[in-house]
């Protein structure tokens, strides 16, 4: 909540329209949603659930995502090219407030984050072996051909 406050207390001359902008899902990929971003033009205010103070370890291909998308001036939610100056500054949607209260939402599932072997069980390094998994940004995905 401090994090917030204070993204909402900068001053700089858009901050109307930052504190205006709404909360949106911030989508990992087709199946999980890491959190919930504030977003107008370049700034944001990003909420990462399931994680505390390193992010990146506990939600690594959340961080990851959420890293990559901000290197390359996108929207956070969703990855899409975005206007960053001018006049039709892109602005996230949604309720005014983060949808996830007090109630935290489920964990994700266990994942093999294969930059951290010991996230790995023997059975996904036989899947991996077997060629029955992908690897994408360091996360092992049971493979459906």
């Amino acid at each position: 909540m401090g994090g917030e406050a204070v993204s909402l207390a900068v001053n700089y001359s858009q901050a109307e329209q930052f504190a205006t902008a709404g909360y949106e899902d911030v989508q990992v990929n087709p199946t999980y949603i890491g959190g919930q971003v504030r977003q107008h033009g370049n700034f944001s205010f990003i909420r990462v659930f399931q994680a505390g103070h390193l992010v990146p370890t506990y939600q690594p291909e959340t961080a990851f995502t959420i890293f990559e998308r901000l290197i390359h001036g996108k929207s956070i939610a969703t990855g899409q090219e975005i206007v960053t100056s001018g006049n039709d500054i892109y602005a996230s949607t949604g309720p005014k407030y983060s949808t996830i209260g007090l109630i935290p939402p489920p964990p994700p599932p266990p994942m093999c984050f294969i930059r951290a072997a010991s996230s790995c069980t023997k059975k996904q390094f036989a899947m991996l072996a077997a060629g029955q998994g992908v690897i994408i940004n360091g996360v092992l995905y049971v493979h459906v051909p």
